[in-house]
């Protein structure tokens, strides 16, 4: 028995009541309990059959409200809608999650909190059960979405990779929940036991990648602008916002690099916040030095008639400390004229705005150019200008690139995330069981032996 616990005692000399510090421990029918007062707040918290882990757990609440820190039983209940909003701020101000990120974020638990205000009225997050979650989960594969978001779009099913994102974002969302105490601490997260890894992905997109026949017809299919953009998302793993982002200024002769680089001066971070060079070989360094063409400041992917020389953009001849003065003018007038009503998702339409008037090209545009020579060689499958990234990955694998390497030059941070981005060609499947087919010679000339004395 801890030292200076009261222990009150019925008539048979069984406790009734034990006084730990400012806990009482009591029984009721087979189970102990703890009574305990917390910011004025009473609380009642069974424990069980055993005495000795109900007499542990008040010394524990008793040493947490001696020194004023929450009670391990304590926790402030919160709606869902308001969980969900913490939880999005928690991203948008404080990790300061791209503005893409938390918009996805926010796509993702929009379809919780619908269905939680047609089926649970005033849900508080505390309440959410696994039986919850799975209902959630039969929501969402009766669900019937628009694959881009257009109203104008044919609906269809939610994918499975879409369904299980949205799952994770909602294991996330109650992770959250618990670490700021908006659950009970001996509560699950009720998404925790959906097995979300292990669920089946049945109705993926075909993936692939260009055969080296249909990636030289593409290149050759290209208008001299099309060219330059595509030969360089080609042959270094950019990805089309860094392309698009890439200054005259980032890139260097004499070393043959150019430079990924965040310019949070003019509004733009590259999607990991990491930076890296990449390398210009002779084609490329050609290439690079038509794009600048003489200049030594702006974009070196200019958008077409800007490229074209049918005019010149409005901030042209302007380098990189010139053009950052003069963004922070435009936000400041922006946050001023603005009030509340400025904020991140302003500040990056901005900065949207800012780098179009440079003459800088736009993912947008990459997205349409690269839509247009896939048609012309009869890929209209193809929509998505990241698959030259694909090309990249699995170029480097076959070519028996180092795997950190890889990593580096494709600006991963993790190689799993590479390895996502890599596919194996049936000529590599080939070229590789070759070699296993003369390591094991012996067999293989008992094998054609065989067939001989047929």
């Amino acid at each position: 028995m801890p030292s200076g616990n009261v222990v009150l005692r019925d008539r048979r000399g069984s406790p009734r009541n034990i006084h730990i510090g400012k806990v009482s421990v009591f029984r009721r029918a087979a189970s102990w309990l703890l009574y305990y007062r917390e910011n004025g707040t009473p609380r009642k918290i069974r424990i069980g059959p055993d005495r000795r882990e109900a007499e542990r757990r008040a010394a524990e609440v008793n040493a947490q409200l001696a020194h004023g820190l929450p009670s391990t039983f304590s926790y402030e209940r919160i709606s869902v809608e308001d969980l969900v909003r913490l939880w999005l701020e928690n991203h948008d101000l404080v990790l300061r999650s791209s503005v893409a990120t938390v918009s996805r974020y926010r796509a993702a638990t929009d379809h919780f909190l619908r269905f939680a205000q047609a089926n649970h009225i005033g849900l508080m997050a505390d309440c959410v059960t696994p039986r919850i979650a799975e209902s959630f989960v039969k929501h969402l594969r009766s669900l019937m979405v628009s694959p881009n978001g257009h109203t104008k779009t044919p609906r269809r099913k939610l994918r499975d990779k879409g369904l299980i994102y949205i799952l994770g974002v909602c294991r996330s969302l109650f992770n959250y929940a618990a670490r700021q105490r908006h659950l009970p601490p001996y509560a699950r997260n009720p998404f925790t036991d959906l097995g979300i890894e292990r669920m089946k992905i049945e109705d993926a997109k075909p993936t692939g990648v260009l055969s080296q026949e249909e990636e030289s017809a593409f290149l050759a299919a290209c208008d001299p602008w099309q060219f330059r953009v595509f030969f360089t998302l080609a042959f270094t793993g950019m990805r089309p916002g860094e392309l698009c982002h890439l200054l005259v200024e980032d890139v260097n002769l004499f070393t043959r690099t150019a430079a990924i680089r965040n310019r949070p001066e003019l509004g733009w971070k590259t999607k990991t916040r990491a930076e890296r060079k990449v390398y210009l070989f002779d084609e490329l360094l050609a290439v690079v030095q038509e794009l600048a063409a003489g200049r030594t400041c702006g974009p070196l992917f200019l958008a077409r008639h800007f490229a074209a020389g049918v005019e010149l953009p409005s901030l042209a001849g302007k380098d990189a400390r010139d053009l950052a003065r003069e963004f922070d003018t435009r936000v400041a007038a922006g946050a001023q004229q603005g009030g509340l009503a400025w904020g991140r998702l302003a500040e990056e339409h901005a900065s949207r705005r800012f780098w179009r008037e440079m003459g800088a090209i736009t993912p947008k545009e990459v997205r349409r150019e690269f839509i247009r020579v896939a048609r012309k060689i009869g890929r209209r499958d193809l929509t998505c200008p990241k698959l030259w990234r694909h090309q990249m990955a699995t170029a480097m694998q076959e070519a028996s690139v180092d795997p950190f390497a890889r990593k580096e030059i494709i600006g991963h941070t993790r190689l799993e995330t590479t390895a996502l981005y890599t596919h194996t060609r049936e000529a590599t499947l080939g070229r590789e069981i070759a070699k296993v087919v003369q390591l094991r010679a012996d067999t293989i000339n008992t094998v054609r032996a065989r067939f001989a004395s047929r």
